[in-house]
């Protein structure tokens, strides 16, 4: 089991897109999930003063505008996932940020609307990347790895938010998470950035030996 663990890091690890796609999943998850359960009740009680109801709200925005990205987002072809995933990892810790520092509901309310959005600049293209860039006969291997991944960040994500709640209260916590992901979407568009300048754009453009 730990060979094939190895092996299949060994495999990812030539691929620099899914490789680094992958890992800023993790982290990303780790900034973000512990928040949403924690924070945002907090948000919505103490600062927008809307209780369950605006929690409610909120976690509907999030879904709407990740649902209708998405189905927009069907409608077009990507070439490079990679961008569009770390574009989308920016784009969500802009969105995030400005939750955490606006204390009138409405716009929190499009703001979380817009941070779905950019959530679904993730969720399909990263799945699209796995199919388009791993041999059928691995693709179960690098499934597992990126749900392994998700899992550790989702299983930190509480701690971390909770020590940080308790340090820094929810809307600052909000606005570090978000500079938090934007460096994510930066840094991830910059590693990869070398492996879509030499190659041209196929569906196999994502593949490189690093």
């Amino acid at each position: 089991m730990f060979r094939d663990i190895y092996d299949t890091f060994l495999f990812v690890k030539t691929i620099r897109p899914l490789f680094w796609s992958i890992f800023f999943f993790g982290v990303g998850l780790c900034l973000i999930v512990g928040l949403d359960r924690l924070g945002l009740p907090i948000l919505s009680d103490q600062v927008w003063d809307m209780g369950s109801e605006g929690y409610g709200i909120i976690l509907s925005s999030f879904a709407v505008g990740n649902l209708l990205m998405t189905l927009l987002i069907g409608k077009f072809k990507i070439s490079q996932y990679a961008r569009v995933i770390f574009t989308g990892w920016a784009l969500w810790g802009v969105f995030y940020f400005l939750i955490g520092s606006t204390d009138l509901f409405y716009l929190a309310v499009s703001f979380a609307f817009l941070a779905g959005a950019a959530e679904s600049l993730i969720d399909m293209p990263q799945i699209l990347l796995v199919q388009n860039s791993v041999p059928k006969e691995q693709l179960g291997k690098v499934f597992s790895m990126q749900s392994t991944t998700a899992f550790i960040g989702e299983s930190g994500s509480s701690l971390f938010a909770g020590g940080i709640i308790g340090v820094m209260g929810a809307a600052h916590s909000y606005k570090v998470a978000g500079i938090g992901l934007i460096l994510c979407g930066v840094i991830g568009l910059l590693l990869t950035w070398s492996a879509y300048k030499t190659q041209p754009s196929t569906s196999t453009q994502d593949r490189e030996v690093v």
